[in-house]
């Protein structure tokens, strides 16, 4: 599943003129907990690793998460990678976190951003499906508002890939692009 999250900056005592928001996007591929090995997974971490194959693991508050602090095939678009690994499965899930996107308040540079590694992820695992919509009644409904309906999570941005009707390499299951708002 890929994932797109955003932190914007505290948003008290500003106007809607003078947003500055911190974008990240997020990343997250799940792969299917089954003895099938991986040849080449995504950045280079195969299905099924022990955490002592992985490597540089920090644990967090979830006892099956990880950080880790490399990866063997990095991307030049994230940086910072989170890892699910269960002691019997191994890797069973993949996250990677982009640094900061600006962007305006239209959100153009972060769609872009968006549009450009959901064309990626289309030419590798062919077509899927994509949502952009805001939630019904949202008073964030000018275009000038797509970020304040980013932050105050009314409006979604996302494309996923199951591997269920086709399959995915690697055994992936499922594969998830998606915006998401917080204020920081």
């Amino acid at each position: 599943m890929l994932s797109l999250s955003l932190r914007g900056d505290d948003m008290k005592g500003n106007s809607r003129n003078a947003i500055n928001l911190r974008k990240t996007m997020t990343v997250l591929c799940l792969v299917a907990a089954s003895p099938v090995s991986l040849a080449a997974g995504p950045f280079g971490l195969e299905q099924g690793m022990k955490k002592e194959e992985i490597g540089g693991l920090e644990a967090t508050e979830n006892p099956l998460m990880y950080r880790a602090t490399e990866v063997p095939v990095p991307s030049q678009h994230f940086e910072r990678y989170s890892v699910m690994v269960g002691e019997e499965a191994g890797l069973c899930a993949v996250r990677a976190v982009t640094g900061p996107i600006e962007t305006n308040r239209y959100g153009h540079e972060l769609k872009n951003y968006f549009e450009n590694l959901k064309g990626a992820l289309t030419d590798r695992y062919g077509e899927g499906v994509s949502y952009d919509f805001l939630m019904p009644g949202s008073i964030w409904d000018e275009s000038r508002d797509f970020m304040m309906g980013m932050v105050r999570g009314d409006r979604k941005l996302t494309s996923f890939w199951k591997g269920e009707d086709e399959s995915l390499p690697h055994d992936l299951k499922a594969i998830m692009l998606d915006v998401n708002g917080q204020v920081k």
